[in-house]
């Protein structure tokens, strides 16, 4: 087949010759031989088609910490996610020294030198996010200026457009003068069920009883079990700016609304295992000092135990139970020694029960348990339990099923008992 090919080819070149009057020129070369040299060469390839490269150019498209973020933990790492695949070999570091180079540079002296960090690990995304690892803490209460070089180049050889430099602003550690706290964790189902009414109380208090409190600005971030922080907004602000005007020395009370958080914790997606809510604050005195907390933004454990991942609606279910009419049998105890609860069945097996409540006398008793409903697929099984012999296995059941198609509801109804030929019966009203 490469001989005919070859004769062909002669016999052209003869009959371009002619039509030259014999003068040798430089021409494009036909596309008869092309074919001849990846036919003898099958392991080249063309060159890259130019109607397939994307018209927007190679970005950053994130970069976390995000720019102008503040109360950055000093312990943090820089990921960067670029608009398209990357060439990884143009991703480069410096680890030995202070000095700038490499393709990622972190510095807080306007470049006169860089934080040296750990080399890069394998993109884990196809080669658009990569994670840069200082190899030291950084510095407290400093504002760190991140650039990212244009030499590196994507998979189709084009080099990075830079977007300007990015900056971010490190948590303080200098000594503490004031205190923040707060409850321990916020729980999804919870929140959920009581959306209009969940809250977050924080305590910021000085160290000495004497200073007065002039302005609090509290941030808030969300931090994944990886360090990773994003930024929140509270009623669509970046923070909360408070003044005041009070000449009383001690502390100060601030109730922050869950549901004005941004991203809304309402999506799931912002729910994520061992993720924390981070609330930071800067302090002003009367006297016009700042303060400073050297133990770091507040942190608050966000629990999302029960459907992890599952899209829900949260509500509220309470129940009366009302069991007058039944009479103790010889193996149960007397009534005001009775327990009960609510119990519910998530999918996958997952249980959840309220706390345990004893009745009184008259077989009387009030329980409650926030519960979520799954937006698609199978529901939860609510069912309500009496323990009348004091095993803990339940005795009478109750199973109630209610129609929830929004957040922040509540479900009441009842659990009654009738005496039905000498049977303590369970009756759903």
């Amino acid at each position: 087949m490469v001989r005919n090919l070859s004769v062909l080819i002669l016999i052209f070149l003869f009959f371009v010759g002619i039509s030259t009057n014999c003068k040798v020129e430089e021409v494009d070369p036909p596309p008869l031989l092309e074919a001849l040299a990846l036919i003898q060469n099958p392991s080249s390839s063309p060159p890259i088609n130019e109607e397939e490269i994307p018209s927007y150019p190679l970005t950053v498209s994130k970069m976390v910490p995000s720019d102008n973020a503040s109360l950055v933990d000093v312990g943090s790492s820089i990921s960067v996610q670029f608009s398209y695949p990357v060439q990884p070999e143009t991703i480069t570091v410096n680890s030995e020294n202070e000095v700038c180079s490499g393709m990622i540079w972190i510095s807080k002296d306007a470049f006169n030198t860089c934080v040296p960090v750990h080399p890069v690990a394998a993109s884990q995304d196809g080669n658009r996010s990569f994670v840069f690892v200082p190899k030291e803490e950084l510095a407290g209460g400093i504002q760190y200026v991140v650039s990212v070089r244009n030499e590196i180049k994507d998979i189709f050889g084009r080099n990075l457009t830079s977007l300007g430099n990015y900056k971010f602003k490190t948590a303080s550690t200098e000594s503490t003068t004031f205190t923040i706290s707060s409850s321990s964790r916020i729980d999804r189902t919870q929140f959920l069920a009581y959306m209009n009414f969940a809250e977050i109380a924080i305590r910021v208090k000085p160290v000495s009883g004497s200073r007065i409190i002039s302005q609090i600005v509290l941030i808030g971030q969300y931090k994944d079990k990886n360090g990773v922080v994003t930024q929140t907004k509270y009623k669509g602000l970046g923070d909360l700016d408070l003044s005041y005007g009070s000449i009383f020395a001690g502390e100060k009370i601030i109730h922050m609304s869950l549901k004005d958080f941004t991203p809304s914790l309402t999506d799931v997606k912002n729910w994520k295992t061992d993720q924390k809510l981070r609330i930071g604050a800067s302090v002003v005195y009367s006297d016009g000092a700042f303060g400073t907390n050297q133990l770091g933004p507040l942190e608050i454990l966000m629990e999302n135990e029960i459907l992890p991942t599952i899209d829900a609606f949260g509500y509220l279910v309470g129940i009366s139970f009302d069991v007058e009419e039944f009479i103790p049998s010889a193996s149960e105890l007397p009534k005001d020694q009775w327990k009960a609860w609510i119990e519910v069945t998530y999918p996958g097996n997952i249980v959840k029960k309220s706390a345990i409540e004893t009745l009184d006398e008259f077989g009387s008793g009030i329980s409650q348990l926030s519960i979520l409903r799954p937006k698609t697929g199978p529901r939860e099984i609510v069912q309500c339990h009496i323990d009348s012999n004091g095993d803990s296995i339940p005795d009478y059941t109750w199973t109630k099923d209610f129609e929830i198609s929004s957040n922040s509801v509540s479900r009441i109804t009842y659990a009654t008992g009738k005496r039905e030929g000498d049977q303590n019966v369970p009756k759903n009203p």
